[in-house]
């Protein structure tokens, strides 16, 4: 289910994203897409969009540390794979009377900014002409594959738009003095995508797909543009999930019915 923010909403998210457009994140080296010190803006800056209250932040429930727990909702923000949430997600629904909730960030608008390093003024600015999709977050479904029937568990996606900032092709030089070459900016929440029900994940595959009786993983790998491992781990996925189900004949795929 795809849900628009309001205008309030989209306000305060891109006020949040100036404040920490001034906040240095250190710690790590810089990577492609989203990576170890640029998560730490996005995660800092959705964070705060969920709660205002930093009593809500970093709160112990049952065996783990929830990023932000309020009104019995557990939130996590992971901006990497979502392996590392497996045993937590186990742990938390192990407490009751409590919901989960994991925001999964995507850039699906990207600009790319070359600035100075040295007086920080802009060289010149491009769109990206790539553009990440929901459809990102299948393969990262086998982490949670066993969870996905828990009507407690909702993920969300966050679809952003964002600035990379690229300061030197002098990659070592800028590492070594503190100063990373790219660093990647949060700007816009354009919409939020919900996965509360089989329906909702089954939504992300193509529309060519959901045509079809029945595909195999080849037309997976050519309709959605995952491939090798991760493509076999978003379909392993949606098959423990029960979204989807096997044919006698491997490696044909085919619907599950959300019926049954």
């Amino acid at each position: 289910m795809i849900r628009r923010p309001t205008d309030a909403q989209k306000k305060r998210f891109a006020e949040l994203c100036a404040e920490h457009s001034y906040t240095e994140i250190r710690g790590g080296d810089s990577l492609d897409g989203i990576g170890t010190y640029n998560e730490k803006r996005i995660h800092r800056v959705i964070k705060e969009f969920v709660s205002s209250d930093p009593s809500t932040y970093e709160i112990r429930v049952g065996r783990a540390v929830a990023d932000v727990y309020a009104d019995g909702i557990i939130t996590e923000i992971q901006t990497g794979s979502l392996y590392p949430l497996t045993k937590k997600v186990a742990a938390y629904l192990e407490v009751p009377d409590v919901r989960v909730r994991i925001i999964y960030p995507v850039i699906s608008k990207r600009r790319f900014v070359r600035v100075d390093p040295i007086s920080g003024e802009v060289i010149r600015a491009r769109t990206s002409p790539k553009k990440e999709t929901d459809r990102k977050i299948l393969p990262e479904l086998i982490y949670l594959s066993d969870f996905l029937g828990d009507e407690r568990l909702s993920i969300e996606i966050y679809s952003l738009a964002a600035e990379e900032h690229r300061y030197s092709d002098e990659v070592h030089r800028y590492r070594k003095s503190g100063k990373y070459d790219r660093e990647i900016f949060p700007t816009e929440l354009i919409f939020v995508t919900e996965l509360s029900t089989k329906q909702d994940i089954l939504s992300l595959l193509p529309e060519e797909l959901l045509g079809l009786d029945e595909f195999t993983a080849a037309q997976f790998m050519r309709a959605t543009g995952i491939r090798g491992r991760r493509a076999y781990n978003a379909l392993n996925a949606l098959v423990n999930a029960r979204v989807l189900g096997k044919t006698d004949t491997r490696p044909a795929i085919f619907k599950f019915p959300l019926d049954e």
